[in-house]
């Protein structure tokens, strides 16, 4: 990253990474801090709390899984491919998984369904969704932003309880949630 800053003479950049890539974040700004580069941090807006939510917050995919012992449920596990893992000892559960892509096939989850779908999701597609797998429960990043925020609605409108997985502690530069400051910033 430093070799293109310099290469191209970047004088401003702005981390518009996902809110859950931390390792690109702490990466981009520890690259501009040593070339002394300004770097802010244009993220999605998170997701609050809304009346009629039954959310339960945690801090991270780890604390998630307390929630999954007990009798099997059928779950909505909207955390994308990369952690998983962090499930596969729970796999007496049935799992609904959505990506954008087709995957192969995940072993340790013995009963799935996986959905093949692109946002932006549309909250009565998402109703029906969770309506036909009987989803008990719905584990979600807190990603934040319009594209995903549908899969919220819908367990609120079921009364579906959400597990809410809290951002990782970003850095320390200063954060904004749309385009225009991201300018104003520039300048």
């Amino acid at each position: 990253m430093i070799d293109y800053i310099e290469k191209n003479k970047v004088t401003h950049v702005v981390d518009a990474s996902h809110p859950f890539s931390n390792k690109i974040s702490h990466n981009t700004v520890n690259a501009c801090r040593s070339l002394s580069i300004p770097v802010i941090n244009f993220a999605r807006k998170p997701w609050y709390k809304c009346k009629n939510d039954i959310w339960i917050r945690v801090k991270n995919f780890k604390e998630s899984t307390r929630y999954l012992t007990g009798n099997p449920k059928r779950i909505f596990l909207a955390i994308g491919l990369k952690n998983l893992d962090f499930y596969k000892d729970y796999s007496h559960h049935f799992y609904l998984l959505r990506f954008i892509e087709k995957r192969n096939r995940f072993n340790f989850f013995p009963n799935y369904k996986c959905i093949i779908s692109k946002g932006p999701f549309i909250v009565n597609e998402d109703i029906a969704i969770l309506k036909k797998y009987k989803i008990d429960m719905v584990i979600t990043k807190n990603s934040g932003g319009k594209g995903a925020y549908s899969k919220i609605i819908a367990a609120r409108e079921l009364q579906i309880p959400i597990v809410v997985i809290s951002r990782p502690r970003g850095t320390s530069i200063k954060k904004v949630y749309d385009s225009n400051s991201v300018l104003e910033w520039i300048g």
